[in-house]
């Protein structure tokens, strides 16, 4: 390898590994939230769904159902993902029909 040879791999080494670190640190700031989404075959479902998590004490809100999940109704409802696990109770004990749960990246 000849001086300049070795001057050109030593600049373009430095760069990519300025660029690798940049990228992973980026990456490793980002926060990734996660969301929960019930969807549901009829909006009557969706209704209920709401009112019973809301007696139940969580914090359950309507939402229109995001483009990345379809649904029949085009109503869906936004819940906490740690209550999934609660909230699918309450699903059971009160017949609430649901098409999916989903949990979205933002």
């Amino acid at each position: 390898m000849t001086r300049t040879d070795k001057f050109y791999f030593y600049k373009t080494f430095k760069s990519r590994y300025n660029y690798l670190r940049q990228f992973f640190s980026a990456r490793a700031s980002e926060v990734i939230t996660l969301t929960c989404i019930a969807t549901f075959f009829v909006t009557h479902m969706a209704l209920r769904f709401e009112k019973e998590c809301r007696k139940a004490g969580y914090d359950v809100r309507i939402v229109p159902v995001p483009r990345k999940i379809s649904a029949s109704c085009g109503l869906a409802c936004r819940y906490s993902c740690e209550a999934e696990k609660e909230i699918k109770n309450i699903c059971n004990l009160k017949n609430i029909e649901v098409e999916a749960f989903h949990h979205l990246e933002d």
